[in-house]
């Protein structure tokens, strides 16, 4: 699907959130589990391309935030709030596929 046009103009944001210090594979601790946590979710996600701006992150678009994604451990169950940045997106759904689709396959089952 050809979305060019729809949003031509977009407004670019510049990155608040520093990215989490990644842990060099010799250095981690075998047993070690680590609990998923908003910032891990937010640094899977925050580099995926818009639909419509392929040279632009849904970060950098503001489409997504830290402040809108939430993990509960209990459940377990990760809730990612994200904001198309035209309210007649038609690419909002590709968006919600895209996220599900990096977790899906970047988290444990």
């Amino acid at each position: 699907m050809d979305f060019t046009g729809l949003n031509s103009n977009p407004v670019v944001f510049e990155s608040t959130v520093s990215r989490r210090e990644e842990v060099p594979l010799d250095q981690e601790v075998e047993d070690d589990v680590d609990a998923v946590d908003e910032m891990e979710i937010f640094d899977l996600i925050r580099d995926i391309k818009d639909p419509e701006h392929e040279d632009l992150s849904l970060e950098a678009l503001n489409v997504l935030s830290i402040k809108n994604v939430t993990v509960d451990t209990s459940v377990p169950r990760v809730h990612i709030f994200f904001t198309p940045t035209v309210p007649h997106c038609s690419a909002s759904t590709l968006i919600g596929f895209c996220i599900r689709g990096k977790l899906f396959r970047n988290l444990p089952s």
